[in-house]
């Protein structure tokens, strides 16, 4: 960010030469956001200077209003007050109802009395060969996640004796082995 004081701008002379200010039409950024503040007798502006490709106007605008917000707030504090500047205001509320409520609903209803891999198992007879799981370069459709989880669940049980709510730890990577492992515990009964 820049700062400019005007009136001390407004004061400078050169003997013989007018200065005139000149608005400019366009400019080059040197950054992806810059933000001028400018202090004179009739308050403080501020110019947003921003990347259009990186930046829409009406994303400055709401950048704008959430700077003025900060301002405000900072403003309305007792000279020796101290506060983080995480505690300041920065959202409007219908901005905090958005992120808190209507991004946040993600609540689902669903059969609370089928276990998940039974609703797993429901999917893979309706979409046997729809793709149920992508990691990095590997992908397996419903029948081939459903054959693969099975036989693990199988050797589990005949091998590790596991039954129903036998607790099983699970110590892998995030992999399409690690959802194998998932549902083969919980079709064995751990």
């Amino acid at each position: 960010y820049g700062i400019n004081d005007t009136d001390t701008a407004a004061g400078f002379t050169l003997p013989g030469v007018t200065l005139t200010p000149y608005e400019s039409e366009g400019t080059t950024v040197k950054f992806d956001l810059n933000i001028d503040l400018s202090i004179s007798e009739q308050g403080i502006g501020l110019s947003w200077v921003y990347d259009k490709q990186l930046f829409t106007q009406a994303h400055i605008a709401q950048l704008d209003q959430h700077l003025g917000r900060v301002l405000t707030a900072l403003c309305a504090l007792e000279p020796t007050q101290t506060v983080a500047l995480a505690q300041l205001p920065m959202l409007s509320a219908p901005e905090q109802e958005e992120l808190l409520v209507t991004l946040n609903d993600t609540q689902l209803c669903y059969e609370q009395d089928v276990c998940m891999h039974e609703r797993f198992e429901r999917q893979a007879a309706a979409t046997p060969d729809a793709v149920a799981v992508i990691c990095e370069e590997v992908a397996l459709t419903y029948r081939e996640l459903n054959r693969r989880a099975n036989q693990l669940a199988r050797y589990l049980q005949a091998h590790h004796h596991i039954t129903p709510n036998t607790l099983v730890g699970l110590c892998v990577e995030r992999s399409v082995e690690m959802v194998i492992a998932i549902l083969g515990v919980l079709k064995a009964g751990g």
